[in-house]
């Protein structure tokens, strides 16, 4: 009998031919969790938008039961069970006595599409793929162990290197778990849309500057060789926006969660997004989100489960 603690050969199963990336594909997406803690739900029965909810959420039932509706789909997980949730307008239900292993993650491409699709709701039986929840567990012993008091926001926390590599990787171990359960009950994969090489060379560009500085365009224009124009009709035909509405994009994706997953002050994100002032941050968020920044950080944090 194999020990628990090491993985079968159901557990490292090859990847199917639809789902292989070289490499270099892999290295490019941005893995990075959100949020993890083990306990009852912090919100029993609400209504909330997910839509646009970044990443994936994995839910683990250690004990009661949950259900989810959205328009069009209903979906019911037991004690022992995992609820991938769908990105949508969801009603949730937890049972009185609900006990919660929550992950939330992001595992996105460097365009910000999710690896995996959250079209609809997924329910794994925890028992078919162990390392989910022995690596989840894992996970969450070392947050609450380096970080006890940080809630959620722990991510904002500071920590050393090697703290950081010890967290990375089990993080790991609970991406490869999760990988496999969700190919092996046929999620629906996306793969990396490639383009040509120098719109490969202006994502990397728009991903890896940081948000505090201005808008990169003449690096984008010296690293693509091509001219602001000539890039941007190139960049909507592959991506769908402008390089200057993708660079909006990821500062507004980053604005979002230090506002749902941190306490950091207002003051604060907007200065790390490159904002002078505040007051022109709370212009900008309400101009794309149609709420101030502090109503959208109330409405968030009560519903994050």
């Amino acid at each position: 009998m194999v020990p628990a603690h090491e993985p079968t050969d159901s557990d490292s199963r090859p990847a199917p031919a639809a789902m292989r990336n070289r490499f270099h594909d892999w290295a490019s997406l941005r893995s990075e969790l959100v949020w993890i803690y083990d306990d009852a739900p912090r919100v029993s029965h609400i209504q909330s938008d997910h839509t646009h909810a970044l990443g994936h959420r994995a839910w683990y039932l250690r004990r009661g039961e949950v259900r989810i509706e959205i328009p069009g789909g209903v979906w019911e997980a037991q004690a022992g069970s995992w609820l991938m949730t769908p990105a949508a307008l969801l009603k949730q239900d937890f049972s009185d006595d609900a006990h919660l292993l929550s992950v939330h993650f992001l595992c996105q491409w460097p365009t910000g599409e999710n690896v995996f699709l959250r079209e609809r709701g997924i329910v794994i039986p925890g028992s078919d793929f162990p390392l989910m929840e022995q690596s989840a567990t894992a996970l969450v012993k070392m947050v609450h162990r380096r970080f006890p008091s940080s809630g959620v926001d722990y991510a904002f926390q500071q920590a050393s290197y090697p703290d950081f590599l010890k967290f990375q990787g089990l993080f790991a171990d609970w991406l490869a778990a999760w990988f496999d359960a969700m190919s092996c009950v046929g999620a629906p994969f996306t793969h990396f849309r490639h383009g040509e090489d120098r719109l490969n060379s202006a994502v990397r560009c728009l991903n890896d500057i940081q948000l505090d500085r201005p808008f990169p365009r003449e690096q984008l224009l010296k690293e693509t060789g091509l001219s602001a124009v000539h890039l941007d009709r190139l960049f909507v035909r592959e991506f769908g926006s402008t390089t200057r509405k993708y660079w909006e994009k990821r500062r507004l994706e980053n604005a979002k969660m230090c506002l749902s997953h941190s306490s950091m002050p207002i003051k604060e994100i907007a200065y790390c997004l490159g904002f002078r002032y505040d007051s022109h941050f709370v212009g900008w968020f309400k101009r794309h989100c149609g709420v101030s920044p502090a109503t959208y950080r109330n409405r968030t944090q009560k519903r994050n489960t």
